[in-house]
């Protein structure tokens, strides 16, 4: 059985959909890129495998639904940043095993650029959203559990 969560993102309107495409076509190789059954391009900008411990400080946030997709707000890609990636940045506060509830299989060493790549990825769409005067209306923000 695995884990797997990420975020994902796509536009709702013209102006998301435009904005998103302007966003990510730069890095588009960065990041996995599909279309929905609309052919409306879908992106993912974090994916964790294995990482219980990501898994439960996103619930603890109301980040995340057991087993399903969480739709977000842009206040929560905040929140995301903030309050379950910067706190993994501190080496103390990440647990090493596969213990199904907060652990990894993953060591911090090997995660850290992971999660600094996030919170760089997050904070510039963040500034691009504020700068594009871009809205909830505009994108389909949502979190993914796969356990």
């Amino acid at each position: 059985m695995g884990l797997d969560n990420g975020l994902l993102i796509k536009g709702k309107t013209e102006k998301g959909r435009a904005f998103l495409e302007k966003s990510f076509s730069a890095n588009k190789d960065d990041y996995y890129y599909d279309t929905d059954d609309k052919n409306t391009p879908v992106y993912e900008f974090a994916y964790y495998r294995k990482c219980f411990n990501m898994r439960d400080r996103m619930f603890q946030y109301g980040l995340l639904e057991d087993c399903g997709d969480k739709i977000l707000s842009i206040k929560d890609l905040e929140t995301m940043r903030n309050e379950v990636l910067k706190y993994f940045l501190n080496e103390d506060n990440w647990v090493i095993g596969n213990s199904f509830s907060n652990g990894s299989i993953w060591e911090w060493e090997e995660m850290i650029g992971v999660i600094g790549e996030n919170i760089s990825d997050i904070s510039r769409l963040l500034r691009y959203i504020e700068s594009d005067d871009i809205t909830d209306a505009d994108l389909e923000i949502w979190t993914y559990d796969s356990y």
